[in-house]
């Protein structure tokens, strides 16, 4: 017993895994308050105005995931190759505001849809907020980024607390105030991140380390190095962030266009709260990330995803009872339509906690067009299915989602399951 608890406080010690449980904690914490400020915005606004908040939260999440072309993630290869902290913070400022004029061009470019869309009329105003906000949303996000590089570790989590919290209190006094949606929707998405901004930029200050901390770390770096050099592989991770952008948002965008308000409201509250559990599938998926791509055997490395992955679907299943009757009750009137659309993406997401896993390894072996190529296939399984069931009201982009899932799923073990039969040699050894 003795041995075997060493082993795991040596797990726990290693450098990288503290680091990683610091940043999935603030994570954690950050969206649990989100998800509470959604709740307070749906407790306190009538249902046409949570519809048109819940509008502006997925524009503002779509602005971001848009304006993420890789910038994060270069964070770390300036800091590590860079000869000094002094040199380090230089490339990162420059980098910075690289970020900020491609975060407020693809803003203007979102907004510019958001005017010319017929079915997001009634939205506009709230939807034109959130676009400008999502600007300052990933500034927020690179300097998570930023810190990490720099190994601040403590204060990348702190920055995704505090936006967390920043949305949660901003709108809670929005709602003590009487104040709508589009007010919520400012302090949600504008002045939360710039309250973020601010402390990362103040915890970025005085960094004194720079570069990789260890193998793990290393390999990871590696792979951003190789994105950088290899434009078919930049392009391809492009694409997985644009089609994954529209995965995540473009349902209730694509709803406002088929269905009314109340359908809008209904699936925007149903959303938040299984959004909890797709959020905590792509953290652990990030943790586990450097892991992957240092494994020395990519074939075990298979069996050890999946293993995780049915571990986190078998989780989320076993939870989805309690999720569900605590979810509804906390949402107040409108909880009780959102049961079935809950339950349903409550499923999907299950099944997206095997498929996040499984992913990491097309990494490790530099298959990311055939990651591009699922994810594609999983925003057209999503239109597809939506359209097809568009009477269904608010359980149409609920059923679309579950069926992008089933196909992702199909598709990644699809190569896994043909090496299995020896028709195809993916994972083979390291090079």
């Amino acid at each position: 017993m003795s041995d075997a608890r060493a082993r795991i406080l040596g797990l726990v010690n290693r450098p990288r895994a503290r680091a990683g449980s610091t940043v999935l904690l603030g994570t954690i914490a950050g969206a649990v308050a989100s998800l509470l400020a959604a709740i307070v915005a749906a407790r306190y606004l009538p249902v046409s105005g949570f519809a048109a908040f819940g509008v502006g939260m997925a524009v503002n999440s779509l602005t971001m995931q848009f304006a993420d072309l890789g910038f994060s993630t270069l964070a770390m290869v300036e800091a590590a190759d860079a000869r000094d902290p002094g040199e380090a913070r230089r490339r990162l400022i420059g980098l910075g505001l690289r970020r900020m004029a491609t975060g407020l061009a693809i803003a203007a470019g979102v907004s510019l849809v958001v005017l010319l869309l017929p079915s997001l009329r009634e939205y506009r105003e709230v939807a034109l907020v959130a676009t400008g906000g999502g600007a300052f949303g990933c500034v927020a996000m690179f300097l998570v980024g930023v810190l990490q590089a720099l190994h601040r570790f403590r204060g990348a989590g702190s920055v995704q607390l505090m936006l967390g919290f920043g949305r949660l209190a901003l709108v809670a006094l929005a709602a003590l105030a009487g104040l709508g949606e589009v007010a919520m929707t400012a302090a949600y998405s504008v002045l939360a991140p710039l309250v973020a901004i601010a402390i990362g930029v103040w915890m970025a200050r005085g960094a004194d380390r720079v570069g990789p901390v260890g193998e793990s770390e290393a390999a990871e770096l590696e792979l951003r190095r190789e994105e950088a050099s290899d434009p078919r592989r930049h392009r391809a991770i492009a694409a997985i962030a644009i089609f994954s952008a529209l995965l995540l948002n473009g349902d209730v965008l694509l709803l406002t266009a088929i269905g009314n308000a109340h359908e809008v409201a209904v699936y925007a509250a149903a959303w938040r709260i299984a959004a909890g559990a797709l959020l905590l599938n792509a953290a652990l998926a990030s943790v586990s990330t450097p892991f992957v791509l240092a494994a020395a055997d990519a074939w075990a490395e298979v069996g050890r995803l999946a293993k995780m992955g049915l571990a986190v679907m078998t989780g989320w299943i076993v939870f989805a009872v309690p999720i569900v009757f605590v979810g509804v009750r906390v949402l107040g009137d409108i909880g009780d339509d959102a049961v079935l659309p809950l339950s349903i993406l409550l499923a999907a997401f299950a099944v997206d906690g095997f498929y996040l896993c499984v992913q990491l390894i097309y990494y490790r072996v530099r298959r990311e067009r055939y990651l591009a190529t699922i994810v594609g296939a999983e925003v057209l399984t999503m239109v597809v299915v939506t359209l097809a069931l568009r009477s269904q009201g608010e359980l149409a982009p609920a059923f679309g989602q579950l069926a992008a899932r089933v196909v992702a799923v199909a598709l990644v073990m699809l190569p896994v399951l043909a090496q299995r039969a020896g028709r195809l040699n993916w994972f083979g050894p390291r090079p």
